[in-house]
């Protein structure tokens, strides 16, 4: 059953996830090995919020986009008084 499950979320799950959030599956099931089971979900919660707000902050910056400095607008002259 446990490897099962293994095999499905670390290796099968591949195609479903992007490049940063399968690196953050293997990244978080690293953490838990090596910490044990609640200081490795913690670490994988904290990496998750780090991955969340740096993509977020990207997508933010590309929705961005560059204005002139100046308006191209023409005035005509004030009339002398």
């Amino acid at each position: 059953f446990g490897v099962e499950i293994t095999r499905d979320w670390l290796l099968l799950s591949y195609r479903k996830l992007s490049r940063g959030e399968y690196c953050l599956l293997w990244a978080t099931f690293a953490a838990i090995m090596a910490t044990g089971l609640e200081a490795g979900i913690a670490l994988g919660v904290l990496m998750a919020t780090v991955y969340f707000a740096c993509t977020y902050a990207a997508a933010q910056v590309q929705g961005l986009r560059l204005v002139a400095g100046r308006s191209g607008a023409h005035h005509a002259p004030e009339a002398a008084a």
